[in-house]
């Protein structure tokens, strides 16, 4: 689960107005929204599949791993490895259509694996490390 908050307004000229809006993205990739303040109008987000130029799901193996995990992807991606809070524990230029990586110093757990390619189209699944 990701918590997020956003926030704008003109606080440098004395806060007269402010606007926010906090929300959650659980792992099957849900988001709930869960407060926003101001005079706002927010459209409903359904996924985070709306945040990102979703593709399919990501082509890696073997899943779980307990080493190397082979990523198939476009040539010139950028391959990121996440643990479940979102911080970027490996990152990778692939050079061909299969790039390998090596998770066997993390931890047991799940992860994300984002790939974003050269265009922009981005990919996101999860593995499991053993």
């Amino acid at each position: 689960m990701l918590n997020y908050g956003i926030s704008w307004g003109d606080c440098p000229s004395g806060c007269i107005w402010n606007y926010g809006w906090d929300f959650t993205i659980y792992e099957d990739c849900s988001l709930q929204s869960d407060r926003a303040g101001g005079n706002i109008n927010l459209r409903p987000i359904a996924s985070v599949e709306n945040l990102i130029n979703y593709n399919a799901n990501p082509i890696f193996y073997p899943n779980p791993s307990t080493g190397i995990i082979t990523i198939e992807t476009e040539p010139q991606s950028t391959i990121v490895i996440l643990d479940l809070q979102g911080k970027i524990l490996q990152s990778k230029l692939s050079q061909e259509g299969k790039t390998e990586m090596d998770v066997s110093a993390l931890g047991n757990g799940t992860y994300f694996v984002r790939i974003t390619s050269k265009d922009g189209k981005t990919q996101v699944g999860k593995f499991i490390k053993e």
